[in-house]
């Protein structure tokens, strides 16, 4: 008899498993668009499966069944990832396991499991996305997981809202717990910044270029970074935020050519495998006066090439291993698989190798490939002729594209001679076309140039007052070497379409183009705009206030609350804090006492304090029931009215659904009412 009570009380009821089933989707469902189709498959087919089996149609699937469903699953993860191993396939497997569980859950412990794996689920969800909406996607299942939790143990169905008050309550309770550890506890470093292997939807600069690459980026509207400006006076409290035509995100140099496409040179390629951890720029750049600090918040881009003001001076921290290359640039020493912040110095006015080229920089300059773009060659030669000075050669350049070129976003395709088209023949072009064609003819002229690819620009948010730069954004200029000048930034885009650069790429482009941009229908509406802004700021201050929470950012809250950073101070916040904590829980339902209790538990309160006047006391320890059993002995006459009291408190204590309790509360109210108290005899 006592192991068939206990097989009934280790089912599964209804009730839990539905829950079960609810949680497990919630749990389950962002993971799907990071997972190949057959898995949510999977899911749909466990769920289904296990549905049957509760109604009783169908058995628990025998163990060559599990064996082959399991044995399918890891072919198919290692088909599918081809056999890498990442935390996409890791996820994937355990996801799988995960819902497999579901088709061997005969018990309640079997049931919890898939609940405690549930938890596990939700921080796997934060792996691939720690977006606000995500974090608030988190906490709502873990409100359901908890609800399912109640129903697996509890004997009777409450309502669903009943269930998810209760697990609200229990979160509620427990966030203020998990600030304070998120807070206090020593940060981890790069224990969770793993990298992701699907980059898919991920947009950004490649490492070359060639016509048309950028004016297809520009067409969305993803951002690609944020920037915040801070005063590096301190008589200045408000930073100053350079001029518009200023706002040259220097990316990536380019400097081989193949007739078509520009790409880094091998000895760019194979810095990017060299580890960096210089904060200072090289020496060949001179910076003077007029510094601005700033703060980029750069989102993945999944290369590790990072962005900066020219002339950049000095790296004043960063939540990552980054450091200085060659050519003024910043790098990332592993690829940007996550969102990473990193705080620059740059001057507004510099030098850049003004004492000379070493030869192999000189003969990388000046390359071009031979019998392409005879025009081209023709003209630069005409004013190599005249006698013109690099200065001047640079000026006929400019004036040429001041003639009769335009800015489009849709330019004609171009041949074999790409220049010599462009130059001649359609003069329709992007900023790619523009730097490429001003670049070569630089070239042919003996002039040492490159071409320079990165953002140029930003939307100012003034609600928390910093830059947001997008993939439309995105730019392309050139830079010429000068006797005793160096490296100076030349841009054609701004001879031939001024409002590029000064107002940015929706005010610089045909109305019929403006279409092909993405965030078109927003800008046309101020509301709209604000509320994208606003929304924009949110997720500005989650991710540079929580999510780029590191050892240095814990390292300064502490030494500005707790006056430094020593153990003891560390140790004695924790506690502390976790005291303050247990003491207002426990504390809290004190001070409410009464106010919070149920209408039943007043009634009855009520009735003791009656009886107290009459000489009888609760004793402490003492049930409900003991009370009115120990009055009902020295008063046998009164027995039933006492356990109609008893039974009706009970009854009203103990109901399941809100209709129930009202209708004991007016029950018991009612036996109250007709207690015949003047015939209790003292003791």
């Amino acid at each position: 008899m006592t192991s068939q009570i206990a097989i009934v009380k280790s089912q599964i009821s209804r009730d839990a498993l539905a829950w079960c089933l609810v949680a497990q989707s919630i749990c389950i469902l962002p993971l799907f668009f990071y997972f190949p189709f057959w898995v949510p498959v999977l899911w749909l087919v466990a769920a289904a499966w296990r549905v049957q089996i509760y109604r009783g149609h169908w058995g628990y699937p025998p163990s060559f069944v599990k064996f082959f469903l399991g044995l399918s699953c890891i072919a198919g993860l290692w088909v599918t990832y081809r056999g890498g191993f990442g935390v996409e396939p890791v996820v994937a497997f355990l996801v799988c396991a995960f819902v497999l569980k579901l088709l061997e859950a005969r018990t309640k412990k079997d049931v919890v499991i898939v609940l405690y794996v549930c938890f596990v689920a939700v921080g796997a969800q934060l792996l691939f996305n720690q977006t606000i909406i995500a974090a608030f996607y988190a906490i709502i299942s873990l409100v359901v997981i908890i609800a399912a939790f109640t129903a697996v143990f509890s004997l009777v169905a409450n309502r669903i809202k009943h269930r998810l008050f209760y697990a609200s309550k229990l979160t509620l309770q427990a966030l203020p717990l998990a600030v304070v550890l998120f807070l206090v506890l020593p940060r981890l470093g790069q224990l969770w910044a793993v990298p992701l292997n699907n980059a898919s939807g991920t947009t950004g600069f490649s490492d070359s270029m060639a016509p048309g690459d950028i004016s297809n980026l520009i067409r969305s509207s993803a951002v690609a970074f944020r920037a915040s400006f801070t005063s590096s006076n301190e008589d200045v409290a408000e930073p100053v935020i350079p001029k518009q035509q200023d706002l040259y995100w220097r990316g990536l140099v380019l400097e081989d050519y193949d007739g078509r496409r520009w790409k880094r040179n091998r000895y760019q390629q194979a810095a990017d495998f060299a580890r960096s951890s210089s904060k200072e720029v090289t020496s060949e750049v001179v910076t003077a006066g007029e510094y601005v600090e700033y703060s980029i918040l750069m989102e993945p881009h999944q290369q590790r090439w990072l962005f900066t003001l020219m002339a950049p001076e000095v790296l004043l921290n960063s939540t990552v291993s980054i450091g200085f290359k060659p050519q003024a640039l910043l790098s990332a020493n592993l690829p940007v698989n996550q969102r990473i912040q990193y705080q620059i110095r740059s001057a507004q006015k510099y030098s850049f190798q003004t004492e000379g080229l070493r030869r192999d920089e000189l003969k990388r300059s000046l390359q071009v490939p031979d019998e392409l773009n005879p025009r081209t060659k023709e003209l630069v030669d005409s004013w190599l002729a005249s006698g013109l000075t690099p200065q001047q050669i640079i000026e006929n350049a400019l004036d040429l594209y001041r003639e009769s070129f335009y800015y489009t976003l849709n330019p004609p395709p171009l041949g074999s001679d790409a220049i010599d088209e462009f130059l001649f023949i359609t003069r329709r072009g992007f900023c790619e076309h523009f730097s490429s064609s001003f670049t070569y003819m630089m070239r042919l002229a003996n002039i040492p140039a490159r071409v320079v690819i990165g953002y140029q620009g930003g939307e100012l948010n003034s609600i928390e007052n910093y830059l947001l730069v997008r993939q439309l954004d995105a730019h392309a200029w050139a830079e010429v070497w000068l006797e005793g000048q160096g490296w100076q930034r030349v841009d054609p885009t701004h001879v031939v379409a001024p409002s590029r650069i000064e107002q940015g790429l929706y005010n610089s482009v045909e109305d019929s183009e403006v279409a092909q941009l993405e965030g078109r229908f927003v800008k046309k509406f101020a509301i709209l705009n604000r509320i994208q802004m606003r929304w924009d700021s949110l997720n500005y201050l989650w991710d540079s206030q929580v999510l780029a929470y590191d050892s240095n950012a814990q390292e300064s809250l502490f030494k500005r609350l707790l006056g430094g950073t020593e153990y003891w101070r560390i140790a004695l916040a924790l506690f502390g804090s976790v005291a303050v904590l247990l003491c207002l829980y426990f504390i809290a339902p004190m001070l409410r006492k009464g106010a919070s209790q149920p209408a039943e538990v007043k009634l009855f309160n009520i009735f003791e304090k009656k009886l107290c006047k009459l000489g009888y006391t609760r004793l402490k320890g003492e049930t409900a029931a003991q009370f009115i059993e120990r009055i009902a002995k020295a008063n046998p006459e009164l027995a039933v009215p006492l356990f109609k009291v008893r039974d009706s408190f009970y009854a009203a204590a103990y109901q399941s659904s809100a209709e129930n309790i009202a209708v004991g509360v007016k029950r018991l109210a009612a036996v109250l009412k007709v207690f015949p108290y003047s015939k209790v005899t003292p003791p």
